[in-house]
């Protein structure tokens, strides 16, 4: 099956697309060298997740006042004996507020124990995940997010974090691997 010629119509499209191929090459000519990527820094956070409940001090590290909220919650926790339906929320929440004060030693003792509670198994996996990743701890996070998603909870979060986790290995792995080269290349 023949195309019907249209001239003008296929002029057009010819000279629209040779104007953008003259724009792209210019800005990117002109364009200033950029910096070396340091593929070991963070493009984007990862991202931890309070529990839904209204547990008090919750509400604060969500607004960004983390240690008033970690105060808040290690007060609740400690004002006696509760259910786990009750203490696992808030383990949930000194995870991320832990994670995001960047004390890490106690983020990991509340991460386990919200994972270990196992309530709101995919939102503690995420967040110990997360904690993973703050600690440099890659291979480990991915188990945790790949595990979030398989028990559900924190499924949106946890899936953009593990492609997130392996965008920044791959990243990590090429500029090592470019490293390596350039080290071995003879001619240098």
């Amino acid at each position: 099956m023949n195309r019907p010629i249209r001239p003008v119509r296929d002029a057009i499209y010819l000279t629209v697309m040779a104007a953008t191929l003259t724009i792209g090459t210019l800005f990117f000519a002109t364009a200033p060298a950029a910096e070396p990527y340091d593929f070991t820094r963070v493009a984007e956070p990862f991202e931890v997740m309070m529990h839904q409940s209204d547990v008090i001090g919750a509400r604060d590290i969500e607004s960004g006042d983390y240690a008033k909220g970690v105060e808040r919650l290690l007060t609740r926790l400690g004002s006696g004996k509760q259910s786990y339906s009750v203490r696992a929320p808030i383990f949930i929440d000194l995870c991320a507020g832990y994670t995001l004060l960047e004390d890490f030693d106690q983020a990991t003792r509340y991460c386990d124990d919200a994972v270990e509670a196992g309530w709101y198994a995919g939102l503690a996996l995420n967040n110990r995940g997360a904690l993973k990743i703050a600690k440099g701890n890659y291979e480990s996070a991915i188990d945790d997010f790949v595990a979030a998603l398989r028990a559900s909870g924190a499924d949106a979060m946890a899936r953009r974090n593990l492609q997130r986790t392996v965008a920044k290995m791959a990243a990590i792995r090429d500029a090592r691997n470019a490293t390596v080269a350039q080290v071995m290349d003879p001619r240098q």
